[in-house]
């Protein structure tokens, strides 16, 4: 659980883990606020300042995740809590995390399409996904 070795005030800390019927949990802490994404949907775009804070703090946050092994793989606005009354940001979601060697190829062995049971009907970038049959032993 690479996750809980990363202690910083700009990522979501990881308050247990367990398992519920054989499979792995983890109970995170609760960030009261609104995300980054709904901030800037509400407000408008933020003040220069205000957003280089905000990088700064979460560019820390990542170099301490990459130092743990990490990739976050899923940096977005929604994914970037805002601390209700302190202007504090911090990382959230690592779902998509995977583990990370410097210098080192890893291939994963799900992708984007195979995560909803979806695959793409061709190889052309118009295309839709169609479902994948699902078949049990």
């Amino acid at each position: 659980m690479r996750l809980a070795l990363c202690r910083h005030p700009h990522i979501v800390q990881i308050e247990n883990v367990f398992d519920e019927d054989n499979l792995p949990c983890m109970a995170m802490e609760y960030i009261e606020g609104e995300d980054l994404g709904k901030r800037i949907t509400n407000k408008g775009a933020l003040p220069e300042g205000e957003v280089l804070q905000y990088i700064r703090k979460i560019g820390e946050a990542l170099i301490l995740v990459h130092e743990k092994g990490l990739l976050h793989r899923d940096l977005k606005p929604s994914n970037i809590m805002m601390r209700a009354g302190k202007p504090e940001a911090v990382l959230i979601d690592f779902g998509l995390a995977r583990q990370f060697i410097s210098g080192a190829a890893l291939q994963h062995t799900e992708s984007v399409t195979h995560r909803a049971n979806l695959r793409p009907k061709s190889s052309t970038i118009e295309s839709k996904p169609e479902p994948l049959p699902l078949t049990f032993a």
